[in-house]
């Protein structure tokens, strides 16, 4: 074989040899760049990208109802130490204890809801408690009573036991002065007056289950 003809030959391997060479490096750097490229994305929306806010459930009506207008005096939590609080007394209701005064259950019993309805619609004689009946729709009024139950897990754990109330007695002059000895025995007079007004009570200050000045309701108005 002559030198020209081998020396073509040769240049034609390495000529072809080069070509695919270039052509799997344009590949290699062509996927490299893809490669780069998807990874920069991933990465940007892995760092970047906001999470999605879960939405929260919406209030209920009865803490939308308690927010609006009972916050102020019984506290967000319920336990009456709302901002307005101190300038009361007596000083309103701490719910998360389940204790209440005005209710047709035995001593220790949760009320029942009827009691509670009361209370609200009604209001509550010699303290700030106003009557909502004539502001709130009823609706509302049930609504913020189911709500102020959350508040104390015992309306989920027990169950109200009522009184057995007697027959009523009518007022009469004898009827009122047997209740005037009831008065005198059970020695109401300390803490009431002689006169229900407190007149020549021996105690006058009074403190209710939390610690807080309390007074006795006065049974006269007149």
């Amino acid at each position: 074989m002559s030198a020209p003809l081998r020396a073509r030959q040769v240049w034609a391997v390495s000529a072809k040899h080069m070509m695919t060479t270039f052509h799997t490096s344009r590949v290699r750097v062509f996927l490299l760049a893809i490669f780069g490229i998807l990874a920069a994305v991933a990465f940007g929306r892995h760092t970047f990208a906001q999470p999605t806010a879960t939405p929260s459930s919406p209030p209920s009506r009865g803490k939308e109802v308690y927010d609006s207008h009972c916050v102020e005096c019984h506290g967000s939590e319920g336990k009456g130490d709302g901002p307005a609080s101190h300038l009361m007394t007596p000083r309103p209701r701490d719910f998360t204890r389940g204790r209440y005064k005005i209710r047709s259950t035995e001593s220790g019993s949760v009320p029942t809801d009827d009691d509670l309805l009361r209370s609200v619609r009604q209001g509550l004689y010699a303290s700030s408690m106003p009557g909502w009946q004539k502001i709130l729709p009823d609706d509302d009024i049930r609504a913020v009573v189911t709500y102020v139950k959350t508040f104390s897990p015992r309306f989920a754990a027990d169950q109200p036991v009522l009184m057995q109330p007697s027959a009523p007695t009518a007022s009469s002059p004898e009827s009122i002065t047997g209740g005037a000895s009831v008065y005198e025995k059970l020695q109401c007079g300390k803490c009431h007056g002689s006169d229900g007004r407190g007149t020549g009570a021996a105690t006058t200050s009074f403190e209710d289950d939390w610690g807080q000045p309390d007074l006795p309701v006065k049974g006269r108005t007149g």
